[in-house]
């Protein structure tokens, strides 16, 4: 669920837990799954509950992809309790609904403070990696990624700039400007990027666990 740099640098805080040799290999991994935005394969593939299985994460770029997992799996239930009066309509979470408007602008949001905290231009490298393990296209694969090193190479990335990153993931115009105004106006809000900062911390805490 988490955009690209939250999900840098939520493996970047489990990279000695992991015990991770090839930063490279372990960065690509934890943004990998959701490449899919590009290849178009299906989200099943990608997000499962066997990235958790202990014999799973056999190489580098799986500890990775399994970390993303563990993210997004914390990024949910973490938000769906702290923004709890975004999310009282369990029934309407589909693409493109309120409730998805309103999980996106978080995802937007969340990613812009992780960067005002984090460098993270000194990893961007990292991304000229990739792997296939679902035999998509490479070509496609590092598209997705150099999406990411063109947005985050950026000395400040703003809510549009993100937006400009979703247009380019396939969302729709219309969905993508719903966001964008959303997302400036409880930027605005220091209650709700308390919030936001709160989120990411409480992430690390029930990821750690898992």
């Amino acid at each position: 669920m988490p955009l690209g740099a939250t999900h840098i640098k939520f493996a970047l805080d489990f990279r000695e837990k992991q015990q991770v040799v090839d930063l490279d290999k372990y960065l690509s991994g934890s943004v990998y799954p959701d490449s899919r935005y590009i290849t178009k394969i299906e989200r099943e593939l990608t997000h499962n509950k066997d990235l958790l299985l202990p014999n799973f994460g056999t190489s580098d770029f799986k500890k990775g992809w399994a970390m993303h997992f563990v993210c997004d799996r914390a990024f949910n239930k973490i938000t769906d309790r702290i923004f709890s009066e975004l999310f009282s309509i369990r029934d309407k979470t589909e693409y493109g609904t309120d409730w998805w408007i309103n999980k996106t602008v978080i995802k937007v949001i969340l990613d812009v403070e992780v960067l005002k905290k984090f460098e993270i231009q000194q990893y961007l490298s990292a991304l000229d990696y990739v792997e296939n393990p679902n035999n998509e296209s490479i070509d496609q694969l590092k598209l997705y990624n150099r999406l990411m090193q063109d947005l985050y190479s950026k000395n400040s990335v703003s809510i549009e700039d993100v937006g400009k990153m979703l247009l380019k993931l396939g969302i729709e115009e219309n969905l993508v400007k719903k966001v964008t105004q959303k997302s400036r106006e409880e930027a605005n809000k220091q209650e709700f990027i308390t919030r936001i900062n709160d989120l990411f911390n409480e992430m690390l805490s029930l990821g750690s666990t898992d």
